[in-house]
């Protein structure tokens, strides 16, 4: 990850969260690990992990060598599996209900 990511700026930062965060009607959940800095988004039940994990028949880790932090990525998915979750979408693989 971190040669894909060598030359990449790093992105505008316009709020910081300190933890799990309520904005509006969204929930934020830290989940570093994949890269630092991640977040994904609890809305109505929904999660929206973005590349915290892998969605489809099964939550999956998303393979070992684009994530930058094994333990603390396993760690962020365990925190995110503890949520009362309606259903699921992720960058990787098919929602889930």
């Amino acid at each position: 990850m971190r040669l894909l990511l060598r030359g990449t700026a790093p992105p505008t930062v316009d709020r910081w969260t300190e933890g799990r965060e309520r904005l509006a009607e969204v929930t934020v959940l830290p989940t570093p690990g994949h890269t630092p800095g991640r977040v994904a988004v609890l809305w109505r039940g929904w999660l929206l992990a973005g590349d915290a994990l892998v969605t489809g028949d099964r939550f999956r880790f998303v393979p070992w060598p684009f994530t930058m932090d094994r333990s603390t990525a396993r760690r962020s998915v365990e925190n995110l599996l503890n949520e009362a979750l309606e259903g699921a979408s992720s960058s990787h693989g098919p929602a889930v209900a």
